[in-house]
């Protein structure tokens, strides 16, 4: 199972590079400005001269926690984008490994199915003679059926309204058998 999907802050958090205490440059910076301070006030310099190292120093110091936090804020306010194009890069990723889709299958070849009809008809009609059997009537909706789905409407109409007796089923396989060879495919 994959993983579940970060938050937009842990997302943040994660990208963030945090504050760089382990730089020592800040430790450092912050005990120099601190022993000027003390070595200003023991020179006895005026207090205009001690304030200003002061306000540098806190600058300073301020700019190194202000500018991390600034950092984590655009990461946070990022974050929702870089999440997006990640999940697009993936998606891409999995259509690109799938396998191709199959196309669909090709049409039936009307005229060769009715032909089958045709063909199935004629044997029910050496079996049997004189009034439609129960395999004659089976046959006759399965022609039917496909008339309706893959003929047009006329042809449909004309086998469903062949006359009622006892040649039926052959009137039936006639009727199949000429919209078959009026069919131009295959």
């Amino acid at each position: 199972m994959p993983e579940p999907r970060p938050t937009a802050w842990q997302y943040a958090k994660k990208g963030w590079r945090g504050f760089r205490w382990r730089d020592r440059a800040l430790i450092n910076g912050v005990v120099g400005g601190a022993l000027a301070i003390v070595a200003l006030d023991i020179a006895g310099l005026p207090r205009e001269a001690l304030t200003t190292v002061i306000v540098v120093v806190a600058s300073a110091v301020g700019a190194a926690i202000l500018i991390p936090l600034a950092e984590l804020g655009w990461a946070f306010v990022a974050a929702p984008m870089r999440l997006l194009t990640a999940d697009v890069i993936a998606i891409r990723e999995r259509l690109e490994a799938a396998p191709p889709a199959s196309a669909s299958p090709p049409p039936p070849n009307v005229r060769l199915w009715l032909l089958e009809h045709v063909r199935r008809g004629q044997r029910l009609l050496n079996r049997h003679s004189g009034p439609p059997t129960k395999d004659a009537e089976e046959w006759a909706s399965q022609a039917s059926a496909f008339l309706r789905e893959n003929c047009n409407v006329v042809d449909a109409e004309r086998f469903l309204s062949r006359p009622r007796g006892p040649n039926t089923l052959e009137q039936q396989v006639t009727i199949l058998h000429e919209i078959a060879n009026e069919r131009s495919e295959g």
